[in-house]
């Protein structure tokens, strides 16, 4: 238990470093601006809101990185519910674990579900308590 437990913190950091890699530069008449997106699903978490980022853009964003969302005055994130997919504009990650985010702006994209999200990254949110999952137990 103490290895999976080392193994996903070593995990996390490593993509959470890789996360600082979706950085993407637009060149505005010499000058160069850094804009990082990351996209992926609210969830509201048990303290703080966060996302969880998508897998099927490992080559731009870090795979199902858990991103705490710290949100900058003015923004609100009241309207999105969990499993909502949104892409947010970040001004900073720091290579933490989980890793940080200060919120600058946030898109709506399309509402999706929380059972889309791996179930390993949703039980190890679970563990470190960002997300408490309830489960149903059926009676034949």
């Amino acid at each position: 238990m103490k290895k999976r437990a080392v193994l996903i913190l070593v995990v996390m950091l490593i993509v959470c470093a890789a996360g600082i890699c979706a950085c993407r530069k637009k060149d505005n008449g010499g000058a160069t601006e850094h804009e990082w997106w990351l996209r992926g699903h609210f969830l509201t978490g048990l303290s703080q809101p966060m996302l969880v980022t998508m897998p099927e853009y490992v080559d731009t964003y870090s795979n199902a990185t858990p991103i705490v969302l710290t949100p900058m005055e003015g923004v609100d994130l009241s309207q999105y519910v969990d499993g909502d997919v949104i892409e947010i504009r970040v001004e900073s990650i720091q290579e933490l674990s989980p890793c940080l985010a200060d919120v600058l702006d946030v898109r709506f994209i399309e509402h999706g579900d929380v059972s889309d999200i791996d179930s390993d990254v949703m039980d190890m949110l679970a563990e470190r308590g960002w997300i408490e999952l309830k489960t149903e137990t059926t009676i034949d």
